[in-house]
């Protein structure tokens, strides 16, 4: 076994004793608290298996009427999926079924989550990349703090948005969607209010009050309704424009009609702007394929409900595992950091549209998400 692959079991083993989510209970109020923190709360079988355990009995009791996500450790919510056992499990002599199920739990556990009976609210008081957006993708209070960092790394490593990623960024305004789910690029604190993908702000120093005072208000109330927790959360929330600073160069360019003549139009004003040339650079590094299926993902995503998404991300999981894009990307990013990637495609133009087309059709019956 490789050196970097005992790292990951040992950082695995080293929380085995711990459980992979706390759940306190709070009467009307659970806090469910991802407790991951050696691995920033990366989302694995244990996280989804705690989860998809409890959201059951969340629905069956009428006590309970709000649940609260947050992350364990103080440096993140989510760092996303734990991508790495992803790649160990195909290059390691371990259960190559793994591959499989652990995204096929990931999306069904993300349904049930959508479904649940209580409200939903999450706080980003740290990192939230990737599935750690997605698993707080409907939430309809989400929280981010001055500490909150979010970005999609999909187009990177050669994957797609997956974890429901093609349903909400291909509704977001003014193609703020496709610049983030294309480049990968950062949103901290309260631009990720502007951008519409948290809905408040509020400093991390004022987190305690308020949660004591949601935790006393659903525990006062006899039936707690979204919109009483909305009133308490913006006496705490500081005041953020629902406009990204930079959203009229990006609806002007990320709404060229063609990925290549948003790239091509990257490339003109980077000479110029520093934006564009560093989302040049950006898009210069990624997966070809990645970035061409995200494009399609967007472009269908606003068409279709969370449920079929989330039966679209499999479909393409499974056909891009069958292929090396994603562990080249896994490799190059996360395990020889720095490398070079050796991409299937060299250039988005060697790219056929019937070869994008294909990750996209509807898998065998026995092999499409049932949720």
């Amino acid at each position: 076994m490789s050196a970097a692959a005992a790292t990951v079991l040992k950082q695995a083993k080293a929380q085995v004793d711990q459980p992979a989510v706390l759940f306190e209970n709070c009467g009307k109020l659970i806090n469910a608290i991802l407790n991951k923190p050696n691995t920033l709360n990366a989302l694995d079988l244990d996280i989804f298996r705690a989860l998809s355990s409890e959201i059951p009995k969340w629905n069956q009791s009428p006590q309970i009427q709000a649940v609260t996500f947050k992350g364990a450790g103080g440096r993140a919510f989510c760092a996303g999926g734990q991508i790495k056992s992803v790649y160990y499990a195909r290059h390691e002599p371990l259960d190559t079924s793994f591959l499989d199920y652990f995204f096929r739990e990931a999306y069904t556990t993300y349904y049930q989550i959508s479904t649940m009976k209580p409200i939903q609210m999450t706080i980003w008081d740290g990192l939230a990349i990737g599935g750690g957006v997605g698993i707080s993708l409907l939430a309809p209070i989400k929280i981010a703090t001055e500490k909150a960092s979010c970005f999609m790394p999909e187009a990177k490593l050669g994957l797609h948005l997956n974890m429901g990623g093609g349903y909400l960024f291909s509704r977001m305004q003014n193609n703020l969607g496709y610049f983030l789910g294309l480049t990968g690029y950062s949103l901290k604190g309260e631009e990720i209010v502007q951008c519409g993908i948290a809905d408040y702000y509020v400093k991390s120093e004022n987190l305690p009050e308020l949660e004591a005072k949601i935790k006393e208000t659903t525990n006062q109330l006899k039936e707690v309704s979204i919109e009483e927790l909305r009133k308490i959360v913006k006496k705490y929330a500081e005041p953020v424009e629902k406009r990204y600073k930079n959203e009229e160069f990006i609806s002007q360019v990320f709404g060229k009609p063609t990925l290549e003549g948003i790239c091509k139009e990257l490339e003109k004003q980077s000479t110029e702007n520093e934006l564009a040339k560093d989302l040049f650079e950006r898009v210069k590094a990624n997966s070809p394929m990645g970035m061409k299926i995200i494009y399609e993902q967007l472009k269908r995503g606003s068409d279709i409900d969370y449920r079929e998404s989330l039966k679209v991300d499999m479909r393409l999981t499974k056909k891009i595992l069958a292929s090396n894009e994603l562990f080249e990307g896994i490799r190059c990013v996360l395990v020889d950091r720095g490398d070079q990637p050796k991409w299937i495609h060299s250039s988005l133009q060697d790219i056929s549209d019937q070869e994008v087309d294909n990750y996209f059709k509807p898998l065998p019956d026995h092999l499409e998400l049932q949720i």
